[in-house]
């Protein structure tokens, strides 16, 4: 028993071994643009629609899928190691959690919401997942697991210790900034929705540069609650 433990323990100190805060920033950035890329080509052959899947306001972002690159890693790290079914079946329950609590934060913080399952057999969660894309995750844990996130670390580590360290910071601080600023804008304009008007300078030039139309351009989605 005390063999097994230590074995455990060993091989979950190697499967962690090379994970770091700067690792997780940059996997969150390249996680952020496959997964725009992804969703609008899934978007574009499903519905021969090109529209915008951006998560924020500036670049080829979406943050859902940067947080859960990072979500994947930091809980599937130990299983990769198990076997490819473990993956699976541990990215189809994180993936599904994960996307369920995503649409809920969303829905608590904004009033609004960008997806939706309630169509579909087996919808969970109120239909914020369902079985199917369960699957789904589960698919693309185990390719993201055995193949992608191999290459994306080879390709990090490449990356000379001291533009590695800058650069880090770059994106640390201005994806952050993006982040937030998408937040205030989208928060501003539910607010504008439900008819509240600026109260101060803050709101005045959120409205004056992040318009209706703007926004609903950049999440043509997004679908707010009446209140």
């Amino acid at each position: 028993t005390k063999k097994k433990a230590a074995y455990q323990q060993e091989a979950t100190r190697l499967a962690y071994k090379d994970i770091s805060f700067s690792q997780m920033v940059w996997v969150f950035m390249i996680g952020s643009v496959i997964g725009y890329e992804v969703e609008t080509l899934f978007c574009l052959i499903t519905s021969g629609v090109l529209e915008s899947r951006q998560g924020m306001l500036y670049g080829p972002f979406s943050q859902v899928y940067g947080f859960g690159a990072v979500i994947l890693v930091l809980l599937l790290a130990p299983l990769a190691r198990k076997g490819d079914q473990w993956v699976f079946f541990g990215g189809m329950l994180i993936g599904g959690l994960f996307e369920a609590a995503a649409s809920l934060i969303q829905e608590a913080v904004f009033g609004s919401v960008s997806w939706g399952y309630s169509e579909q057999s087996f919808s969970l969660f109120g239909g914020r997942t369902s079985l199917l894309y369960m699957c789904f995750w589960g698919i693309l844990s185990v390719i993201y697991m055995k193949s992608i996130y191999p290459h994306m670390t080879k390709l990090i580590n490449r990356i000379p210790k001291r533009p590695k360290v800058f650069f880090t910071v770059i994106i640390a601080v201005s994806l952050t900034v993006n982040m937030l600023l998408s937040a205030m804008a989208v928060g501003r304009w539910g607010e504008r929705i439900s008819g509240q008007p600026a109260q101060d300078a803050v709101q005045v030039w959120l409205d004056a540069h992040y318009p209706d139309d703007m926004l609903r351009e950049i999440y043509p989605n997004m679908q707010f609650f009446d209140k």
